[in-house]
């Protein structure tokens, strides 16, 4: 797929399977623009048979949009069901407003619920963060279009065709195909480990002063497309036959972004050893080719998991009306969004939506209070270039309602496109496609883009003032958070492989180890705001160090937990093991108390080379490794 793309589109087509070799962002880009086509397309067809009110055509628009970007369950059933309750909680979040419409102060208070509604049901996962944005999203629609009684029928009818719409394409037209999309991210990972060799190469010929960054960059790639790989595979696989195939897929990816990690640290060393480097060399292509040659054998079976029941994630523990993140986080945008309010209606009282649109997307899927600022920033920025141009494109295409529809339309496409890269960018392409669609309907005035810049700029200034003010929340003080949990995260795995080693096997190993994946992921997004995470050095900052060291403790407590079931060891060789690990979680457990973990970095690990490239399989070299990180975190941290 990613070779067919390069030969029919040329350059350009190169271009996107170099920055998207999974095609993530492709299939999400075209998923939401083919969703509002085939919504507005429906609604056509409709009005054709019973013309229905204008407000509900714009209902059936937003909520094509939230149909394709906010329903994120696993399974067509719990898709299914998402999708009934988000239309439920739209639809009555729009009679509600409609009922209040004429009392504007109502109005105000009823979006102020919905908001603080809706950041709070975040806490139950997915489902609930979908529901919370259609209610937001339909609540915002309807106080800007101020439906009647009587166009809530149409408007019904619009969720409805909205909801099926969205659910046959992601389900029929652009469905999830696991092992078609592994195959093609199994390519990138390959294309991009050998983008690293070739990085590595030209650095070792160009000396000790040779810039770092291009290996930095390589190797990041190539942790990405193998995230993506990973990401692929389900929990578990359907057939109890193919789950081993899976497993030891899922070993052998970790496995080559670890060597990768490794080679990429021994380039900094000072000096260099071309003897171990040589070494690790052979290991990274004999894993790379044992990696190809697992993903060829994976039998289609491995990638059949949606059968499996999963675990429901285990709703957060109210702990208090201060200390409880979710209520803490409900009330920061809920104040925000207050503000933006009265900042937006002295601006002007048929507009002010823009400002609370503004101030309650801000804090969406920020950390703290960096991000915020920075998310701020960005979305005022991208609506004030997309402003300039979407008014000269407004006025030059007046009139041409195909080419201001098709431009439209494109510019929807590029802004998802970029929506998991750049910000700033997806808020340019939206304001475009706002001010085109503007012209089509006939409200086109450069005032009225003017007015949502700044109603916009109010909004970003709400949100970035509150974040700093209210509940603050330091990026480095987040970042200690999530290591934290990482650590109790870890131990816990920990104490399940102690206890499975004496016999006891209690705890969903497989469940886990993606815990901890996940925490760890959290880790990285946390520590965005840390100047800059990935820095681009000749020797990795403190920041990447530390999360180097706690992926390979991931790593390495996924290789421990696969002796469990090994039938070489004898009895009192795992009860000394147990012990071992036992004293190893006890460690964590202290760990997992301290802060300043990113204050200086422990210094890259320099593991023992039988360990990582000969004997990887004996579990005693792997408690030592083990050791010798959590040792070098309890040195470090405070």
């Amino acid at each position: 797929m990613v070779k067919g793309l390069r030969r029919g589109f040329g350059g350009l087509g190169a271009m996107i399977a170099a920055k998207d070799p999974s095609l993530a962002r492709l299939r999400m880009a075209l998923r939401t623009t083919l969703t509002v086509i085939g919504v507005g397309l429906a609604l056509a067809l409709a009005h054709l048979v019973h013309p229905l009110p204008f407000t509900a055509y714009g209902v059936g628009i937003v909520t094509s949009l939230q149909g394709a970007l906010a329903v994120r369950d696993i399974g067509t059933r719990q898709r299914a069901v998402t999708r009934f309750w988000c239309g439920l909680a739209g639809f009555a979040a729009i009679l509600i407003v409609t009922l209040l419409v004429p009392f504007l102060a109502a109005v105000e208070i009823w979006f102020l619920v919905v908001i603080f509604a809706a950041v709070f049901i975040r806490r139950f996962g997915v489902r609930w963060n979908a529901v919370g944005m259609y209610a937001f999203m339909c609540s915002f629609i309807a106080g800007y279009l101020k439906p009647e009684v009587a166009d809530l029928g149409g408007i019904a009818v619009a969720i409805v065709i909205s909801g099926v719409v969205a659910h046959f394409l992601r389900n029929t037209i652009l469905p999830e195909r696991r092992s078609k999309d592994f195959e093609i991210a199994i390519i990138a990972v390959g294309s991009r480990a050998r983008a690293l060799s070739r990085v590595l190469a030209q650095a070792a010929g160009a000396g000790p002063n040779t810039s770092r960054e291009p290996l930095i960059a390589a190797e990041n790639d190539l942790r990405d497309a193998i995230l993506v790989a990973d990401g692929d595979l389900p929990v578990r696989a359907a057939s109890p036959a193919a789950e081993p195939a899976r497993r030891a897929m899922a070993e052998c990816l970790m496995d080559v972004q670890v060597v990768a990690e490794i080679r990429t640290a021994a380039a900094f060393a000072v000096p260099r050893d071309p003897a171990f480097e040589a070494r690790v060399d052979a290991r990274f292509h004999e894993t790379l080719g044992r990696m190809h040659r697992m993903a060829r054998e994976m039998p289609k079976e491995a990638f059949d998991g949606e059968a499996v029941p999963l675990q429901r994630p285990a709703v957060p523990q109210f702990t208090g009306l201060v200390s409880d993140p979710a209520l803490r986080s409900a009330m920061q945008v809920t104040l925000a969004t207050a503000i933006a309010m009265v900042g937006g209606l002295l601006l002007s009282p048929t507009r002010w939506f823009w400002a609370i649109l503004t101030a309650f997307l801000v804090f969406t899927n920020v950390q703290s209070r960096g991000d915020t600022l920075f998310r701020g920033l960005s979305r005022a920025l991208g609506t004030l270039v997309g402003i300039v141009f979407g008014i000269a494109l407004a006025t030059l295409l007046a009139g041409d309602v195909v080419l201001s529809s098709a431009l439209a339309i494109v510019s929807i496409f590029v802004a998802f496109y970029f929506l998991m890269v750049s910000y700033a960018v997806m808020t340019f392409f939206v304001t475009v496609a706002i001010s085109l669609i503007y012209g089509l309907i006939g409200v086109f005035t450069p005032d009225l883009l003017i007015l949502r810049l700044e109603e916009t700029v109010i909004g970003a200034i709400a949100g970035i003032f509150v974040s700093f003010v209210v509940f603050p929340r330091s990026a480095r003080g987040a970042a200690d958070d999530a290591a934290r949990d990482y650590f109790r995260t870890a131990r816990v795995s920990l104490d399940a492989i102690a206890a499975a080693l004496r016999g006891e096997h209690s705890a969903d190993k497989l469940a886990l180890e993606r815990a901890l994946d996940r925490s760890y992921d959290g880790v990285v997004m946390a520590a965005r705001g840390i100047g800059s995470p990935w820095q681009m050095q000749r020797r990795p900052g403190p920041v990447r160090r530390t999360l180097f060291r706690m992926r390979a403790l991931a790593h390495y407590v996924h290789v421990l937990g696969g002796h469990v079931t090994q039938d070489g060891l004898a009895g009192a060789d795992r009860e000394a093991l147990a012990g071992d690990v036992e004293s190893l979680a006890e460690k964590l457990e202290r760990l997992g108390q301290r802060s300043g973990y990113f204050d200086k970095g422990v210094e890259l690990p320099a593991m023992a080379e039988d360990a990582n490239l000969t004997n990887r399989d004996e579990p005693r070299l792997i408690v030592g490794v083990l050791k010798r990180i959590v040792d070098g975190f309890l040195s470090e941290g405070r």
